[in-house]
């Protein structure tokens, strides 16, 4: 009988519907406005504006009479940026740090190299390979002359510059690179070290790429 409906109880029900045909009305419209923003960029554009960006004016202005530290953070700042994507504005910055090193330590010391080596790596994430190759070949020069020829940063980078080779597709060349490289992490790192198994990929592209394929499966199943 009608008398047995609970109105209140309808009504309530009824409420309840209206506000999730409501919710998914919107939440629908919301995606198709969405639906062509890449909400990553927009996230990292925001990180660049707000937070990165007002890092490099704080350190400017609050260590611009300590170089050296400056230059520290400066590498740090490029650093981080190159890891969360933000490879242009991290290239800048690292350039930045280079300069400042440069001029306060000089050339050669091993934090001026250590930036050098991170200016080649954006580099070469940026895909400007030509630009990483002069910036690994005069890495490898310093590396050598500072480090030694086999020291870990002398092999990571020879590692580095056989890397961007085979990008270029200067097949032999980067071979000739990982060759002696992988040999040297294997007798310096060991084998089962993580900058030993990186190489021996490496060469085997390198070696793949030129048809020596049994070769290439020796160094993928090392």
């Amino acid at each position: 009988q009608l008398s047995d409906l609970d109105l209140a109880a309808m009504g309530q029900t009824l409420r309840y519907s209206m506000i999730d045909d409501i919710r998914n009305e919107r939440q629908d419209a919301l995606n198709r406005a969405l639906g062509g923003v890449n909400l990553t960029s927009a996230a990292l554009e925001m990180l660049e504006k707000h937070v990165f960006a007002r890092a490099e004016r704080t350190i400017d202005k609050r260590f611009a009479e300590q170089p050296a530290l400056r230059g520290r953070l400066l590498h740090t700042l490029s650093d981080t940026m190159k890891e969360v994507g933000l490879e242009d504005s991290a290239l800048a910055i690292g350039e930045r740090a280079l300069e400042v090193r440069r001029e306060e330590l000089g050339a050669d010391p091993p934090d001026t190299v250590a930036t050098l080596s991170l200016v080649g790596k954006i580099q070469h994430a940026r895909g400007d390979y030509e630009s990483a190759t002069a910036t690994f070949d005069e890495l490898l020069e310093r590396a050598e002359r500072v480090f030694g020829p086999e020291h870990a940063r002398t092999w990571g980078a020879k590692q580095d510059r056989g890397a961007v080779l085979l990008q270029l597709g200067r097949l032999a060349e980067a071979e000739a690179v990982l060759r002696p490289t992988v040999e040297g992490l294997v007798r310096t790192a060991g084998e089962s070290a993580e900058t030993t198994t990186s190489a021996m990929q490496t060469l085997g592209v390198a070696l793949a790429r030129q048809g020596k394929h049994e070769e290439a499966n020796a160094q993928y199943a090392r």
